[in-house]
């Protein structure tokens, strides 16, 4: 698990070395991504009157000039308001930094006019982070952070639909059946999924994946579904102190037996990670623990594959 860990940190700062089907062009080291559908909604914050939406079905498309340290974007099927939607811009030419402490790429601009509209429209803050290239298990898993403001009134977050977590999971056992006790270690993932289908009761899912509460406890995928969700424009979260829920496996779907997740908290912000704590009953084949989990997306690994850090 750490080899595979070790090699999303070496991907962020070897890019090059990332082959996918993207738009390339060899001497300019271009590539082209895109991001959009059923991959992500937009929560529209109307400033003057703090009204709240949910636009689902943006599509974002970013040109990424490494050579030049530039990105190209363009967006459509933009909602601004209720019946104010199917807006598209094409913003110009951006700078990028590549932040080494972070692993992200950053583009952050102010009043900017779209080239392909008339100048009632501006983009008072755009910001814009990502992690284009990061892959898992050889399965893509980029990271996209974006906001922006548009005419000093509508304040627009780009929500991913899954979210990736890794990082340092605390184990603390709390009854005496099953091996170990007390457990600090990086194997446990997790992917919290939103689902905005209906607007007005947004849910999230929540997968713990390879978890490993012990030293010699094997891992064990579950997942714990349909927990409403609260949204902040910063990112999400989830508070459900003192309510406890059936547990499903992920490999057939059913609901396990004797088994159980409460207490559950989930605080996440879209451009960092996130911090997961939970207590969860896997029955006698493995006991019970309280978890805590401090996340980002990826895991940093020294060169001597010691002390992992997100």
């Amino acid at each position: 698990m750490k080899k595979q860990l070790l090699m999303m940190g070496v991907l962020l700062t070897a890019a090059f070395s990332f082959s996918s089907c993207l738009d390339s062009d060899s001497s300019s080291q271009t590539h082209t991504f895109s991001f959009g559908g059923e991959n992500c909604f937009n929560i529209v914050r109307d400033i003057e009157s703090g009204d709240q939406l949910i636009s689902l079905n943006p599509y974002y498309r970013f040109e990424y000039d490494f050579t030049q340290g530039t990105v190209d974007v363009e967006m459509s099927n933009v909602q601004l308001a209720s019946g104010f939607g199917g807006l598209s811009f094409k913003l110009p030419t951006m700078k990028v930094s590549f932040l080494s402490n972070e692993g992200f790429y950053s583009s952050t601009e102010t009043n900017v006019t779209p080239l392909n509209t008339q100048s009632s429209y501006v983009f008072n803050t755009f910001n814009l982070r990502s992690i284009p290239m990061l892959r898992w298990y050889n399965t893509d898993i980029p990271v996209w952070c974006l906001n922006y403001t548009v005419n000093n009134r509508y304040q627009v977050t780009m929500y991913p639909t899954k979210n990736n977590y890794f990082g340092t999971t605390i184990a603390t056992k709390t009854n005496e059946v099953g091996p170990a006790a007390n457990y600090s270690g990086t194997e446990t993932g997790y992917v919290v999924t939103l689902n905005v289908k209906d607007p007005s009761k947004p849910t999230a899912t929540l997968y713990v994946q390879n978890s490993k509460f012990s030293e010699n406890m094997p891992a064990v995928n579950f997942y714990v579904k349909d927990l409403p969700v609260s949204f902040d424009g910063r990112g999400y979260s989830l508070h459900f102190e003192g309510s406890t829920f059936d547990i499903y496996s992920t490999a057939n779907g059913k609901k396990m037996d004797d088994s159980s997740i409460s207490d559950l908290v989930v605080e996440a912000t879209l451009t960092s990670g996130a911090n997961i704590s939970f207590k969860c009953d896997l029955g006698s084949s493995y006991g019970s623990y309280k978890i805590s989990s401090s996340l980002g997306y990826f895991i940093r690994v020294d060169n001597s594959l010691g002390n992992a850090t997100n």
